[in-house]
């Protein structure tokens, strides 16, 4: 059985709902959602509670802290992804 893909989303608005549905629907390879990060951490807590994520941050660096995880999501408006790309891909030490 191949290993668990461990996802964690950034951003809980209204397309993230669709992701984490679009995750359920997946085949061949297995895919656990373990956090969701919003700004809006009541909005976050709302989607990890109807999708059963453990996890629920305010801000999407501790996705990025979290070693478990492989594959970041990020369900942010477009002006936003290459700042959080850069972030995730070269992490500042510290």
């Amino acid at each position: 059985m191949p290993m668990t893909v461990k996802v964690g989303i950034v951003g809980a608005g209204f397309a993230a709902a669709f992701h984490l549905r679009s995750y359920r629907q997946v085949q061949g390879v297995p895919v656990e959602i373990v956090a969701i990060a919003d700004i809006n951490q009541a909005r976050a807590g709302d989607l990890a509670k109807r999708f059963g994520i453990p996890k629920c941050y305010d801000d999407f660096r501790h996705i990025l802290d979290d070693g478990s995880i492989q594959v970041v999501d990020l369900v942010v408006p477009n002006a936003l992804h290459l700042p959080m790309v850069l972030q995730a891909a070269f992490p500042m030490p510290g």
